[in-house]
């Protein structure tokens, strides 16, 4: 094929061309181009030597049975390619005509050309042909489109769209070949099926006819029965190829709702025999070349075109010293960022794979230094802040130190040239760094400009709302959360699920899983609207991931299933994927760590060794940016850490801990909330007694109060008797308790005695039955007893004796092991009132219960 250079937008046929590859190309969202394919296209067969036939053309047959029948005077042939035909028929009978036929369409010596392959390869909604040959039907299987193929009106019945339609026969199949004056003439009745297929296939696509001349039977027929039957009905039709027309004949084709597409004026140059080749070819290119990217592939600036990267290698020491050469190269930068955000594909979460490449290409974090701010105007300041933001934010990146101080004194100032919206979206990302940087100052300065500022039924104001939500959850201060959570109102099915996940730390899993089945049936409405919205895929995908959790214990009874989901891996979108990539960067880090803390590490050099390291970073440590990454998906999209008793990222959340460990109470915090109850390994790990009496001082009295606070939250919970989710209730007490217990080797003696009380309180109420809570309340007690002093514990010997026994728990028959406090105060003297009647009272207690055949003698 010849390589010809061309610009095709001097075609003069160019808008038609695009105006046919805007309705190729249109992905499905309604049926778009259909082709029609003349004996043109036929031409351009393989054939093994050059001795074998060429497929003919309409004007070599009629010349061919003209020359067999009007031997002596050919001017006396009729006029019309078709009643020549009907007389070859007439004279030597259908299967003189068929011999004829099959003579001149040795169709099993052809073999289909690049251009069949090549034009196969375009999403056609349905390919029509007039051609006898099964060029097309081999060529199939030359690309990645797969289509059916319809020999005969039967088949029909099964074939699906796009489809391979033969409405004229094939050579070698017994059916009649569509050819002469009759066959046209009766086809609307004996193919009325071929027909109807037709007339809808018309109806809804562009059509284009591909392999006919002006002057072709076929074209000149199926033309006419489309402008007679459907007239306005059709869509516009595409004559495609090199089609030399005259200004006459073009008028006389557009009046007719046909549009050509003439590529003769590319082609002119070229020999007679390479052009129609080459236009069929160009015209293929070109359609190839329209298809759009698909949405999912985000074209990022490559990290070589960022003006710092092409500054010279001595630019990044340049960048430090030289105020007015940054601030260049931070302008020339802006535009690029800004191309990338605007292009970006709109996934709910932003593919792991890309997140660190768009948080630090483009080396911004050297360009944002106060002099180089200050030799910007405020609205580019203020640009350049902004695009930076938006590539943190999307690849859950911490701010930096400088950026936050740009950002803050951008809000600080109130520029009058600065969108007031935009500053408070400043503000609302330096309340986000606040909560997760434990500044509760920053929290509220941050909120209140917003709150002083915002219009009331702004979003920013919802936003303030959910962090402030977050921040209690991340203290366990369910009393805020729950108060915080009803201002946290919309329809917006990805707030419906961010709710979900704050009524899931409530406990509140029949509110969360509701949300979450209207978040999801809301999300598959809008994907019947617009199956091509990667938006809503997006959305929708983790919607039911995270429904297909609400469902799944109770269905299958196997917590640790995969969850299914919506299917869009192609396209990027994939929470289980995202989950797998936060977990396996948690274990390269805790991996790397460990290998860092052995004590020595052999050398090399015979005789050399090196300390290792036990020291934990701090601002930079992989472990803990990948704690906010994890924070920031579970915010952004909404997950919880488990609902309905099927874990959905608790698990992650353990390992990424392990990975970050810290000694402040939001990290211990986070443990409580990823644990499920205190046989996890990390419980023991995290709470045995050395790791306990390692906990800070300050933090200690925090976790005492969060904890205790837990405990009398689950509690009214568990006494609510709250049926669905009572199980969950038992088990969040459970684990508070077990955790209480721990913590009594850091209590004071009265804060020990406090807890003993409480204990024997919680054990004697009435509604408190499940051996799991005796079983944690027994263990609390207990430790409580040892943390105080022998010398103290005779004076809460009372105490310990009214802890119920088994039968007055209710307990009838067989039970679990019962907790045996008694023993840890049996050598101390007990300290008596003598006026005090409860000893007596419950001395009779005990007698009774002790009599012979109670359970609780065993």
């Amino acid at each position: 094929m010849v390589e010809l250079t061309y610009n095709i937008a001097d075609l003069p046929d160019y808008p038609a061309l695009q105006q046919l590859a805007r309705a190729l190309w249109r992905n499905g969202s309604v049926r778009g181009a259909a082709v029609l394919i003349g004996a043109g296209l036929s031409k351009n067969a393989e054939r093994p030597g050059d001795d074998t036939l060429e497929p003919p053309l309409w004007w070599e047959l009629m010349e061919e049975m003209v020359e067999r029948h009007y031997p002596h005077d050919k001017k006396r042939a009729p006029s019309s390619p078709l009643r020549i035909a009907e007389e070859y028929r007439t004279y030597s009978g259908q299967a003189g005509l068929d011999d004829f036929l099959r003579t001149r369409f040795p169709d099993k010596s052809w073999s289909p050309g690049p251009l069949h392959g090549a034009l196969l390869g375009l999403p056609w909604s349905d390919i029509l042909t007039t051609n006898w040959d099964t060029l097309l039907e081999r060529a199939e299987n030359m690309n990645d489109y797969s289509y059916e193929v319809v020999r005969t009106e039967a088949d029909l019945t099964h074939a699906r769209s796009p489809r391979i339609v033969k409405l004229h026969g094939t050579i070698g199949d017994p059916g009649p070949l569509i050819f002469a004056e009759e066959d046209y003439r009766t086809y609307p009745v004996k193919h009325a099926a071929f027909v109807n297929l037709a007339r809808q296939v018309f109806i809804e696509n562009e059509l284009c006819l591909v392999g006919f001349s002006g002057d072709d039977p076929n074209f000149l027929q199926w033309a006419g029965w489309v402008r007679d039957h459907l007239g306005g009905s059709a869509r516009r039709i595409y004559l495609v190829g090199n089609l030399r027309l005259e200004r006459a004949t073009r008028r006389y084709l557009e009046a007719h709702n046909i549009a050509p597409i003439d590529f003769a004026p590319l082609v002119e140059k070229l020999t007679p025999n390479l052009q129609h080749a080459t236009a069929t070819r160009i015209f293929i290119d070109e359609l190839r070349k329209a298809k759009p990217p698909p949405r999912h592939e985000w074209k990022l600036t490559p990290h070589d075109q960022f003006p710092l990267a092409k500054a010279g290698i001595d630019a990044h020491q340049r960048v430090h010293k030289d105020n007015e050469f940054a601030a260049d190269l931070l302008k020339n930068t802006i535009p690029l960022f800004k191309t990338d955000r605007e292009n970006y594909p709109g996934w709910l979460v932003c593919p792991a794979r890309l997140r660190r490449s768009i948080a630090y290409t483009g080396d911004a974090h050297w360009l944002v230094r106060k002099p180089v701010l200050e030799l910007l105007e405020p609205k580019l300041r203020a640009e350049a802040l902004f695009e930076i933001l938006w590539r943190r934010t999307v690849a859950f990146v911490p701010l930096d130190v400088r950026l936050a101080d740009a950002l803050a004194e951008l809000v600080d100032n109130k520029p009058v040239e600065i969108d007031p919206d935009l500053r408070l979206q400043f503000a609302l990302a330096l309340m986000r760094d606040a909560r997760v940087s434990r500044d509760e100052a920053g929290l509220k300065r941050w909120a209140g400009v917003i709150e002083a500022e915002a219009a009331a039924d702004t979003s920013v104001r919802q936003e303030v709302e959910y962090q402030w939500c977050l921040r209690a959850r991340d203290r366990m201060d369910f009393d805020t959360l729950a108060v915080r959570l009803t201002n946290v109102k919309s329809e917006d099915p990805i707030w419906k699920l961010r709710c979900a996940a704050l009524h899931t730390e409530l406990g509140e899993y029949a509110k969360a899983t509701k949300l979450i089945k209207d978040a999801t049936a809301d999300l598959e409405r809008r994907h019947r609207l617009d199956r091509n919205s990667l938006v809503v895929k997006s959305h929708l995908a983790w919607a039911s991931w995270i429904s297909g959790a609400c469902d799944m214990w109770g269905s299958i009874g196997q917590p640790n299933r995969s969850l299914p989901s919506r299917d869009f891996k192609e396209l990027d979108i994939d929470p289980r994927g995202e989950l797998e990539y936060i977990e396996d960067s948690a274990a390269r880090i805790e991996k790397k760590r460990r290998e860092e803390a052995v004590a020595v590490q052999p050398a090399f050099e015979p005789g050399h060794y090196r300390e290792g390291s036990a020291t934990t970073h701090v601002g930079s440590d992989p472990g803990v940016e990948l704690l906010y990454e994890f924070d920031q998906l579970i915010e952004h999209a909404g997950l919880p850490l488990r609902i309905n008793r099927v874990d959905v990222c608790g698990s992650t959340a353990l390992v990424v801990l392990e990975a970050a460990p810290q000694t402040d109470p939001e990290w211990y915090v986070w443990l409580f909330r990823a644990l499920h109850s205190h046989f996890d390994k990390p419980f023991e790990r995290h709470f045995g007694r050395i790791a306990t009496a390692r906990i800070p001082i300050a933090t200690t009295s925090t976790l005492l109060s969060i904890v205790e606070s837990a405990v009398t939250l689950w509690t009214l919970r568990v006494t609510a008797a709250r049926t669905p989710e009572l199980r969950d209730d038992v088990d969040a007490l459970r684990l508070m308790l077990m955790t209480l217990s721990r913590l009594t080797v850091r209590m004071s003696p009265d804060q020990a005695a406090q807890a003993l009380r409480r204990a024997i309180e919680l054990a004697k109420e009435p509604l408190v039955t499940h051996h799991w809570l005796i079983d944690a309340i027994g263990e609390l007690a207990k430790y409580a007893v040892k943390a105080i002093p022998t010398a103290q514990r005779g004076a809460f010997a009372l105490t310990v004796l009214e802890f119920p026994l088994p039968s007055e728990k209710g307990v009838r028959g067989p039970h679990p092991p019962w907790p045996q406090i008694v023993f840890d105060i049996w050598n101390a003297p007990p300290t008596r009132n003598p006026g005090d009647t409860s000893w007596d009272h419950r001395v009779r207690q005990l007698l009774a219960i002790a009599q012979k055949g109670n359970i609780d003698r065993e």
